[in-house]
Protein backbone atom coordinates (compact mmCIF):
# COMPACT_ATOMS: atom_id res chain seq x y z
CA UNK A 1 0.00 0.00 0.00
CA UNK A 2 1.12 3.55 -0.43
CA UNK A 3 2.54 5.48 2.46
CA UNK A 4 0.17 8.32 1.47
CA UNK A 5 -3.07 6.07 1.89
CA UNK A 6 -1.58 3.83 4.42
CA UNK A 7 -1.55 7.04 6.63
CA UNK A 8 -5.12 7.93 6.03
CA UNK A 9 -7.45 7.40 9.01
CA UNK A 10 -9.80 4.10 8.79
CA UNK A 11 -12.58 5.91 7.58
CA UNK A 12 -10.62 8.11 4.73
CA UNK A 13 -8.83 5.15 4.03
CA UNK A 14 -12.32 3.34 3.15
CA UNK A 15 -13.29 5.91 0.86
CA UNK A 16 -10.43 6.05 -0.98
CA UNK A 17 -10.46 2.20 -1.77
CA UNK A 18 -14.28 2.06 -2.28
CA UNK A 19 -13.43 5.01 -4.65
CA UNK A 20 -10.05 2.68 -6.02
CA UNK A 21 -12.93 -0.41 -6.50
CA UNK A 22 -15.17 1.54 -9.29
CA UNK A 23 -12.49 3.09 -11.19
CA UNK A 24 -11.32 1.63 -14.43
CA UNK A 25 -8.39 -0.38 -14.47
CA UNK A 26 -5.69 2.37 -15.58
CA UNK A 27 -2.80 2.82 -12.86
CA UNK A 28 -2.12 6.52 -13.91
CA UNK A 29 -6.22 6.66 -12.94
CA UNK A 30 -5.89 5.39 -9.89
CA UNK A 31 -3.00 6.92 -8.74
CA UNK A 32 -4.72 9.77 -9.23
CA UNK A 33 -7.72 9.07 -7.55
CA UNK A 34 -5.38 8.01 -4.28
CA UNK A 35 -3.61 11.82 -5.05
CA UNK A 36 -7.40 13.04 -4.62
CA UNK A 37 -7.78 10.96 -1.69
CA UNK A 38 -4.92 11.72 0.19
CA UNK A 39 -4.25 15.66 -0.61
CA UNK A 40 -0.96 14.15 -2.80
CA UNK A 41 1.55 11.74 -4.11
CA UNK A 42 4.37 13.96 -2.63
CA UNK A 43 6.52 10.57 -1.05
CA UNK A 44 5.46 8.28 -4.03
CA UNK A 45 5.87 10.57 -7.00
CA UNK A 46 9.80 9.66 -6.73
CA UNK A 47 9.88 6.81 -5.91
CA UNK A 48 7.38 4.97 -8.93
CA UNK A 49 9.43 7.07 -11.38
CA UNK A 50 6.32 7.98 -13.29
CA UNK A 51 7.35 8.91 -16.84
CA UNK A 52 6.85 12.73 -17.67
CA UNK A 53 3.15 12.30 -19.31
CA UNK A 54 2.03 9.61 -16.77
CA UNK A 55 3.06 12.84 -13.79
CA UNK A 56 1.64 15.47 -15.87
CA UNK A 57 -1.69 13.71 -16.46
CA UNK A 58 -2.14 12.90 -12.78
CA UNK A 59 -1.75 16.42 -12.09
CA UNK A 60 -3.82 17.63 -14.09
CA UNK A 61 -6.38 15.29 -13.22
CA UNK A 62 -6.63 16.26 -9.65
CA UNK A 63 -6.23 19.90 -10.43
CA UNK A 64 -8.89 19.53 -12.97
CA UNK A 65 -11.25 17.74 -10.41
CA UNK A 66 -10.23 20.35 -7.51
CA UNK A 67 -11.52 23.22 -10.56
CA UNK A 68 -14.31 21.95 -11.12
CA UNK A 69 -14.91 21.63 -7.26
CA UNK A 70 -14.53 25.56 -6.92
CA UNK A 71 -16.11 26.68 -10.16
CA UNK A 72 -19.42 24.69 -9.89
CA UNK A 73 -20.62 26.33 -6.82
CA UNK A 74 -21.00 22.97 -4.95
CA UNK A 75 -23.07 21.81 -8.17
CA UNK A 76 -24.72 24.83 -9.13
CA UNK A 77 -24.78 26.73 -12.33
CA UNK A 78 -21.49 27.54 -14.45
CA UNK A 79 -20.68 30.65 -16.08
CA UNK A 80 -19.40 31.14 -19.75
CA UNK A 81 -16.38 32.61 -18.12
CA UNK A 82 -15.81 29.47 -15.63
CA UNK A 83 -16.06 26.91 -18.41
CA UNK A 84 -13.91 28.87 -20.70
CA UNK A 85 -11.29 29.05 -18.21
CA UNK A 86 -11.89 25.13 -16.94
CA UNK A 87 -11.36 24.20 -20.97
CA UNK A 88 -8.16 26.46 -21.18
CA UNK A 89 -6.62 25.33 -18.00
CA UNK A 90 -7.47 21.42 -18.61
CA UNK A 91 -6.69 21.12 -22.67
CA UNK A 92 -6.94 17.91 -24.25
CA UNK A 93 -7.92 15.84 -21.24
CA UNK A 94 -10.83 17.97 -20.17
CA UNK A 95 -13.56 15.17 -21.01
CA UNK A 96 -11.69 12.61 -18.32
CA UNK A 97 -11.44 15.49 -16.03
CA UNK A 98 -15.13 15.87 -16.07
CA UNK A 99 -15.19 12.00 -15.88
CA UNK A 100 -12.71 11.82 -12.99
CA UNK A 101 -14.46 14.24 -11.03
CA UNK A 102 -17.97 12.81 -11.02
CA UNK A 103 -15.95 9.58 -9.80
CA UNK A 104 -14.46 11.21 -6.92
CA UNK A 105 -17.38 12.53 -5.83
CA UNK A 106 -17.58 15.77 -6.87
CA UNK A 107 -21.11 17.54 -8.37
CA UNK A 108 -20.50 18.86 -11.77
CA UNK A 109 -24.16 20.73 -11.96
CA UNK A 110 -24.55 21.67 -15.44
CA UNK A 111 -21.14 21.61 -16.29
CA UNK A 112 -21.78 18.77 -19.24
CA UNK A 113 -24.91 21.10 -20.51
CA UNK A 114 -22.67 23.90 -20.88
CA UNK A 115 -19.59 22.38 -22.10
CA UNK A 116 -22.26 20.76 -24.36
CA UNK A 117 -23.66 24.50 -25.15
CA UNK A 118 -20.81 26.42 -25.58
CA UNK A 119 -19.19 23.84 -28.08
CA UNK A 120 -21.56 24.02 -30.68
CA UNK A 121 -21.40 27.79 -31.27
CA UNK A 122 -17.78 27.35 -31.33
CA UNK A 123 -17.01 29.29 -28.44
CA UNK A 124 -14.08 26.66 -27.42
CA UNK A 125 -12.68 26.86 -30.29
CA UNK A 126 -8.83 28.44 -30.31
CA UNK A 127 -9.22 29.75 -26.43
CA UNK A 128 -5.46 31.45 -27.20
CA UNK A 129 -4.58 35.37 -28.12
CA UNK A 130 -7.05 36.52 -30.48
CA UNK A 131 -4.01 38.14 -32.75
CA UNK A 132 -0.62 36.57 -33.02
CA UNK A 133 2.87 37.90 -31.98
CA UNK A 134 3.16 39.46 -35.36
CA UNK A 135 -0.54 41.52 -35.84
CA UNK A 136 0.73 42.84 -32.33
CA UNK A 137 3.77 43.97 -33.07
CA UNK A 138 2.37 45.93 -36.22
CA UNK A 139 -0.48 47.17 -34.57
CA UNK A 140 1.82 48.59 -31.70
CA UNK A 141 4.45 49.43 -33.50
CA UNK A 142 6.78 46.85 -31.02
CA UNK A 143 9.52 44.78 -31.72
CA UNK A 144 9.74 41.30 -30.56
CA UNK A 145 10.15 41.14 -27.09
CA UNK A 146 8.66 40.95 -23.46
CA UNK A 147 6.11 43.36 -24.48
CA UNK A 148 4.63 41.56 -27.27
CA UNK A 149 4.73 38.50 -24.41
CA UNK A 150 2.45 40.59 -22.02
CA UNK A 151 0.43 41.63 -24.60
CA UNK A 152 0.01 38.19 -26.15
CA UNK A 153 -1.04 37.10 -22.00
CA UNK A 154 -3.64 40.25 -21.73
CA UNK A 155 -5.03 38.70 -24.92
CA UNK A 156 -5.68 35.83 -23.42
CA UNK A 157 -6.88 36.43 -20.72
CA UNK A 158 -9.22 38.82 -22.74
CA UNK A 159 -10.55 35.59 -24.34
CA UNK A 160 -11.29 33.83 -21.55
CA UNK A 161 -13.05 36.32 -19.70
CA UNK A 162 -15.43 37.87 -22.13
CA UNK A 163 -15.38 35.26 -25.25
CA UNK A 164 -14.81 35.20 -28.51
CA UNK A 165 -14.44 39.07 -30.20
CA UNK A 166 -14.33 39.85 -33.72
CA UNK A 167 -11.05 41.15 -34.74
CA UNK A 168 -11.32 44.37 -34.93
CA UNK A 169 -12.77 44.80 -31.59
CA UNK A 170 -10.25 42.72 -30.10
CA UNK A 171 -7.17 45.52 -32.20
CA UNK A 172 -9.50 48.00 -30.66
CA UNK A 173 -9.29 46.89 -26.91
CA UNK A 174 -5.56 46.16 -27.43
CA UNK A 175 -4.92 49.54 -28.38
CA UNK A 176 -6.60 51.33 -25.56
CA UNK A 177 -5.41 48.78 -23.31
CA UNK A 178 -1.85 49.74 -24.55
CA UNK A 179 -2.31 53.26 -24.45
CA UNK A 180 -3.54 52.87 -20.77
CA UNK A 181 -0.72 50.75 -19.59
CA UNK A 182 1.59 53.26 -21.82
CA UNK A 183 0.75 56.15 -20.08
CA UNK A 184 1.58 54.69 -16.02
CA UNK A 185 -2.60 54.99 -15.69
CA UNK A 186 -3.81 51.94 -12.75
CA UNK A 187 -5.92 50.35 -15.24
CA UNK A 188 -3.97 47.63 -16.28
CA UNK A 189 -6.80 45.14 -16.97
CA UNK A 190 -9.67 43.74 -18.78
CA UNK A 191 -12.73 46.22 -18.76
CA UNK A 192 -13.65 44.75 -15.33
CA UNK A 193 -10.49 45.43 -13.53
CA UNK A 194 -9.77 41.42 -13.30
CA UNK A 195 -6.17 41.16 -14.50
CA UNK A 196 -3.74 43.19 -13.22
CA UNK A 197 -1.01 44.63 -14.67
CA UNK A 198 2.28 42.44 -15.70
CA UNK A 199 5.34 43.51 -14.11
CA UNK A 200 7.73 41.85 -17.38
CA UNK A 201 10.50 44.60 -16.04
CA UNK A 202 12.31 41.50 -14.33
CA UNK A 203 14.46 40.56 -17.24
CA UNK A 204 13.32 36.75 -17.10
CA UNK A 205 11.43 37.38 -20.78
CA UNK A 206 14.48 38.63 -22.00
CA UNK A 207 14.54 38.62 -26.12
CA UNK A 208 18.24 37.18 -25.87
CA UNK A 209 19.87 35.34 -23.47
CA UNK A 210 22.95 37.66 -23.97
CA UNK A 211 21.31 40.78 -22.44
CA UNK A 212 21.73 41.83 -19.13
CA UNK A 213 19.19 40.56 -16.48
CA UNK A 214 18.65 40.11 -12.63
CA UNK A 215 19.00 36.74 -11.87
CA UNK A 216 17.12 35.92 -8.83
CA UNK A 217 18.42 33.16 -6.24
CA UNK A 218 17.39 30.77 -4.20
CA UNK A 219 14.60 29.92 -5.92
CA UNK A 220 15.27 26.53 -7.21
CA UNK A 221 15.40 23.39 -5.10
CA UNK A 222 19.19 22.37 -4.64
CA UNK A 223 19.10 18.73 -6.59
CA UNK A 224 19.66 15.23 -5.35
CA UNK A 225 20.29 12.08 -6.02
CA UNK A 226 16.44 10.75 -6.16
CA UNK A 227 15.65 13.57 -8.87
CA UNK A 228 13.46 12.36 -11.50
CA UNK A 229 14.50 14.50 -14.89
CA UNK A 230 12.43 14.67 -17.56
CA UNK A 231 14.91 15.70 -20.66
CA UNK A 232 14.43 12.70 -22.58
CA UNK A 233 10.24 13.53 -22.16
CA UNK A 234 11.49 17.02 -23.31
CA UNK A 235 13.05 16.40 -26.02
CA UNK A 236 10.72 13.35 -27.42
CA UNK A 237 8.12 16.42 -27.49
CA UNK A 238 10.09 18.74 -29.68
CA UNK A 239 11.13 16.15 -31.76
CA UNK A 240 7.38 14.91 -32.13
CA UNK A 241 6.78 18.88 -33.24
CA UNK A 242 9.78 18.92 -35.45
CA UNK A 243 8.13 16.21 -37.39
CA UNK A 244 4.64 17.99 -37.69
CA UNK A 245 3.22 15.44 -35.22
CA UNK A 246 2.55 18.11 -32.38
CA UNK A 247 1.15 21.50 -33.20
CA UNK A 248 2.67 24.45 -31.84
CA UNK A 249 -0.64 25.21 -29.79
CA UNK A 250 -0.13 22.73 -27.58
CA UNK A 251 3.99 23.22 -27.00
CA UNK A 252 2.79 26.51 -26.04
CA UNK A 253 -0.37 26.49 -24.03
CA UNK A 254 1.19 28.33 -20.87
CA UNK A 255 -1.64 30.02 -19.46
CA UNK A 256 -1.24 33.67 -17.98
CA UNK A 257 -0.69 32.68 -14.68
CA UNK A 258 2.31 30.67 -15.54
CA UNK A 259 3.84 33.36 -18.04
CA UNK A 260 3.99 35.48 -14.89
CA UNK A 261 4.89 33.56 -12.62
CA UNK A 262 7.88 33.02 -14.91
CA UNK A 263 8.41 36.97 -14.94
CA UNK A 264 7.78 37.40 -11.22
CA UNK A 265 9.28 34.31 -9.85
CA UNK A 266 11.41 32.45 -12.14
CA UNK A 267 15.58 32.15 -12.82
CA UNK A 268 16.87 33.06 -15.97
CA UNK A 269 18.41 30.50 -17.57
CA UNK A 270 20.88 30.69 -20.10
CA UNK A 271 18.69 28.70 -22.41
CA UNK A 272 17.09 30.42 -25.66
CA UNK A 273 13.27 28.60 -26.16
CA UNK A 274 13.55 26.15 -28.53
CA UNK A 275 10.29 27.01 -30.37
CA UNK A 276 9.80 31.09 -30.56
CA UNK A 277 13.65 30.74 -30.66
CA UNK A 278 13.50 34.41 -29.37
CA UNK A 279 13.27 34.71 -26.16
CA UNK A 280 14.85 33.14 -22.61
CA UNK A 281 13.78 30.55 -20.68
CA UNK A 282 13.08 31.29 -16.95
CA UNK A 283 12.54 27.90 -14.25
CA UNK A 284 9.40 28.44 -11.66
CA UNK A 285 9.31 25.83 -8.61
CA UNK A 286 6.13 24.65 -7.23
CA UNK A 287 5.60 22.69 -4.34
CA UNK A 288 3.14 19.97 -3.65
CA UNK A 289 2.49 18.22 -0.30
CA UNK A 290 0.37 17.71 3.04
CA UNK A 291 -1.15 21.25 3.93
CA UNK A 292 -0.40 23.29 0.14
CA UNK A 293 -3.36 24.31 -1.77
CA UNK A 294 -4.16 21.41 -4.19
CA UNK A 295 -2.44 23.59 -7.64
CA UNK A 296 0.17 23.78 -5.64
CA UNK A 297 2.44 26.63 -4.11
CA UNK A 298 4.56 28.71 -6.39
CA UNK A 299 7.81 30.12 -4.90
CA UNK A 300 8.57 33.33 -4.84
CA UNK A 301 11.02 34.24 -2.11
CA UNK A 302 14.04 31.80 -1.05
CA UNK A 303 13.11 32.05 2.43
CA UNK A 304 9.60 30.16 1.13
CA UNK A 305 11.61 27.18 -0.09
CA UNK A 306 14.21 26.97 2.94
CA UNK A 307 10.98 26.70 5.13
CA UNK A 308 9.13 23.73 3.22
CA UNK A 309 12.22 21.94 2.78
CA UNK A 310 13.00 21.95 7.04
CA UNK A 311 9.06 20.98 7.34
CA UNK A 312 8.70 17.32 9.03
CA UNK A 313 6.67 16.33 5.81
CA UNK A 314 6.85 14.62 2.13
CA UNK A 315 6.45 17.21 -0.36
CA UNK A 316 7.77 17.02 -4.06
CA UNK A 317 8.54 20.33 -6.22
CA UNK A 318 8.19 20.74 -9.68
CA UNK A 319 10.81 22.81 -11.82
CA UNK A 320 8.95 23.92 -14.97
CA UNK A 321 10.24 25.50 -17.85
CA UNK A 322 8.75 28.70 -19.60
CA UNK A 323 9.23 31.06 -22.51
CA UNK A 324 7.04 33.74 -20.68
CA UNK A 325 6.73 35.30 -24.98
CA UNK A 326 5.48 32.26 -26.93
CA UNK A 327 4.11 29.83 -23.87
CA UNK A 328 6.55 27.11 -24.21
CA UNK A 329 6.66 25.02 -21.24
CA UNK A 330 7.96 21.47 -20.34
CA UNK A 331 8.68 19.71 -17.05
CA UNK A 332 12.35 20.20 -16.09
CA UNK A 333 13.10 17.76 -12.83
CA UNK A 334 11.07 16.23 -9.52
CA UNK A 335 13.02 17.05 -6.20
CA UNK A 336 11.60 15.51 -2.99
CA UNK A 337 11.77 18.19 -0.14
CA UNK A 338 11.05 17.61 3.91
CA UNK A 339 12.41 15.29 6.12
CA UNK A 340 11.00 12.52 8.58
Amino acid sequence: MLPELARLDGDSRSTALVRLATTAADPVLRLAVIAWSTGGLAESTVALRLSGADAVRITGLVDGADRIRMGGAAGGPWSDESVRRLVASSGPILDQVVDFAGSVGILVGDLPVALGRLRGAGELDDLGPALGGDEVMALLGLKAGPEVGEALAWLAELRLGEGRMESGDVAERLQGWWSTRASGLPDGGIASGRLPRVAYGRGVASRRTSEARQVREGLLPARRPADVDYRLARQTTLNGWQRGDVGREILCDAQPMLRRNAVECGTPTSETCPVCEDHEIAHVTYVFGPRLPAHGRCISTPGELAKLDARRADMTAYVVGVCAACGWNHLVRLTSLGYR
